[in-house]
């Protein structure tokens, strides 16, 4: 029988009535959003060329031409070249320490796309930039607004934290004074459910997906510390939220002059990340077949939930239902062991080679066909199979829905890599080939974990247990073929092997990988990731033994990378972590352990001297709950009370800035607001024991050269082991 409706509200309707019926186990697919149901029957790829036939019909929308569409269908898979892309940004007035949209007016917006830049301001001054235009006020600014946007007619309105912060702030002042925010191109209102929409219009929040996809260096995701380390530019100034305030009431011409460049640049680094990752956002788009709005705030899990819907049709797939809360609830409280590891010995060594296997969960799942469906099938139950243990085995038989697409893309990562390699750098179509590279990358190695998330469609947590176990008994093989090839093992962790090369040359590691690779089963392989002259392997606090992932290595280019180290962290003062990287660079570029010694004690008789600039010593936080809710006044929830009585709001997420100043008693006492600290303030002791030698004497332990006297120049030091 087939049902017929009219609008897809009423399939939910029918499809909880049909359920009832005795003879239904359960009900399939219906929970599939109207839109991308739609998007999936049609096999139409948004972003990319579609053809419609129909008739023409008159309206009043912003747009060339309007049909009455008979039939719509995929054209072209090639990806929309050169969108139009607007960058927007508002600035307002703040009475307290964030702005209320109940009470606080907007007093700039501003764009920024190619060859176009606009502000638009209601306090006027002499002398504005040509790109300002004033109005009477906050009403006329709201309405420029949405003039601005409906002539350019943007394919993508992009800002940084913009579904948060701008539209909603936009949309709760254009409430205050009755104004329709109809930037829609059939003059349909700004939607604000689930995440901001305009239609006919991609409204993009850069931020959301930097901050679910982009591993960075910094810990803080402002839009300043993103843009540097994405783009290389920053902010024009640094304006805190309560300066801003003032510099707009005093109104001196300056002041407005450098507000108005300031809140032209966050428009245009809004811009400029979004340009830079579109590319990669575009290859998401058409490896899942989603629209770009839809891509730009998913996170890993629901990528490759609707990577797989996607593609169930091809393999007459049946989508499972998504679980339900208590079902949800239920698989949170399973786990199983994680990966293998070899802890190593703390110590410096020299000539090292690190194998790393490619795409080893992927491949994994690949090779020995793991799918729920395939899981203890019945014909491999006696004989064939691939067997995991005497519980668990997967069907040799006949290929599993997942395996053949993680197959799939293996193979196309591997071709757009090769492709990569062979590919002028000056080549334009290198963007667009990293780009792809990325998507599938981000795709592939993330269903192994998404078979174990608690959300799946696809739940098997047994699937990821036996590509666990799998995984460990490869690693446990590899370590032992290469100790008999003489080989010495120095650390190991889930899919890296660290091996001491001793007296082997670079053709015998060659030729070493070369048959390890011979007896894996294809898709799988063990890469060689680097040969590194010297690395230094740290313990861990309160542990014996070398701690997983607590090392530097030294690349053959002179290029240092530090592993869970306070070089990396964002918690501890610039002072500590550069004393870290300083101290590290030397021992592993010099062999110098003294000179390290010595770099130390010089540094602590500056900072005793306090000649070291005060923003060196500040310690960056943020308040993981409500400033209410901290029982312990920790340095920071001090510092944040101390903000507050500056009328500076502190809520759950904000980011803490704070020096410990000089004198006796707690440091919660002694906290002073970075803001507010002078060179003369900060508490030298505090900061030479607790950050400097804190962040370096577990490395000069490793010489036997002990915390205490690490200020004191006593050295019993060795060189490498």
């Amino acid at each position: 029988a087939k049902i017929t409706v009219s609008e897809p509200s009423h399939v939910l309707k029918i499809s909880s009535e049909v359920e009832k019926l005795p003879s239904v186990d359960s009900i399939k697919e219906n929970d599939i959003k109207f839109y991308r149901r739609y998007l999936i029957d049609k096999k139409i790829i948004p972003c990319t060329l579609c053809r419609a036939a129909g008739e023409i019909i008159k309206t009043d929308f912003d747009v060339d031409l309007v049909l009455k569409a008979e039939k719509v269908g995929a054209v072209s898979s090639d990806l929309i070249s050169d969108p139009k892309i607007i960058g927007f940004d508002i600035e307002t007035k703040c009475k307290g320490g964030f702005p209320n949209a109940l009470q606080d007016p907007i007093i700039m917006v501003s764009f920024f796309g190619k060859n176009f830049r606009k502000v638009v301001t209601w306090k006027r001054f002499s002398d504005a930039p040509e790109y300002v235009m004033f109005v009477d006020g906050e009403l006329e600014l709201i309405e420029e607004f949405k003039k601005t946007i409906k002539k350019l007619r943007p394919d993508i309105l992009v800002g940084y934290n913009s579904d948060s912060f701008d539209i909603k702030f936009i949309k709760e002042r254009a409430n205050k004074y009755d104004i329709i925010l109809d930037l829609g191109v059939d003059k349909s209102e700004l939607e604000s459910k689930g995440f901001n929409k305009i239609k006919g219009i991609v409204h993009i929040d850069i931020f959301k997906f930097i901050r679910n996809f982009l591993t960075l260096r910094t810990d803080f995701y402002d839009l300043n510390s993103v843009a540097k380390e994405l783009i290389g530019e920053g902010k024009y100034l640094d304006i805190k939220l309560n300066k801003i305030n003032e510099l707009w009431g005093v109104g001196l011409k300056q002041d407005l002059i450098n507000l108005v460049e300031y809140n032209l640049k966050d428009s245009k680094l809004a811009y400029n990340l979004c340009v830079n990752l579109l590319p990669t956002q575009l290859q998401l788009v058409k490896l899942i077949g989603l629209p770009l709005a839809d891509i730009n705030r998913m996170t890993y899990g629901i990528l490759v939930e609707w990577f797989l819907i996607n593609n169930a049709y091809r393999f007459n797939q049946i989508v499972p239902r998504y679980p339900k809360y208590k079902q949800i609830i239920e698989r949170i409280k399973y786990t199983y062991s994680g990966g293998f590891v070899i802890k190593p010995k703390p110590g410096l060594y020299k000539d090292i080679c690190v194998f790393d296997f490619k795409s080893f969960w992927p491949s994994i799942i690949a090779s020995h066909n793991i799918d729920p469906a395939t899981s203890n099938c019945n014909c491999c139950k006696f004989k064939g199979g691939h067997k995991v243990s005497e519980e668990t085995w997967f069907c040799s038989k006949e290929k599993g829905f997942i395996p053949k697409l993680v197959k799939d893309l293996i193979d196309r990562r591997y071709r757009v890599k090769k492709i990569l390699s062979e590919t002028s750098a000056s080549d334009s179509a290198q963007m667009e080939l990293k780009a792809r590279q990325y998507a599938i990358k981000t795709i592939t190695n993330s269903i192994y974990g998404y078979m174990a998330y608690a959300n799946s469609r696809w739940y098997n947590p047994e699937c990821s247990k036996a590509i666990t176990s799998i995984g460990k008994k490869y690693i446990q093989d590899v370590i032992k073929e290469a100790e008999k090839f003489g080989f010495k093992i120095l650390y190991a962790d889930t899919d890296s092997i660290f091996f001491l090369q001793g007296e082997k040359n670079k053709e015998e590691v060659m030729r070493f990988l070369k048959i390890i690779n011979s007896i894996l089963p294809s898709p799988m392989e063990l890469e060689l990731e680097g040969f590194f002259p010297a690395g230094l392997f740290l313990e861990k606090k309160a542990e014996g033994g070398g701690a997983k992932k607590r090392y530097a290595l030294l690349d053959e280019t002179g290029n240092i990378s530090v592993k869970g180290l306070e070089a990396v962290r964002g918690d501890w003062s610039n002072i500590a972590r550069e004393a870290q990287r300083a101290v590290i660079e030397i021992i592993l570029k010099k062999n110098n352990v003294k000179a390290a010694i010595n770099y130390v004690q010089g540094l602590v008789k500056t900072v005793k001297e306090h000649r070291v600039p005060v923003s060196e010593f500040v310690i960056s936080k943020r308040l993981t709950k409500k400033l209410s809710d901290y029982s312990a006044t920790s340095p920071h929830v001090a510092a944040a009370k101390l903000a507050e009585n500056k009328n500076i709001i502190m809520r759950k997420g904000s980011l803490v800035n704070y020096v410990v100043g000089e004198g006796s008693g707690k440091i919660s006492d002694r906290v002073i607001l970075a803001e507010d600290a002078k060179k003369e303030d900060y508490d030298a002791d505090y900061y030479i024991d607790n950050q400097i030698i804190r962040a370096v004497y577990k490395i000069f332990e490793i010489f036997d050269y002990p915390k205490e006297k690490i200020k004191e120049g006593q050295t019993t030091l060795e060189g490498f082991k």
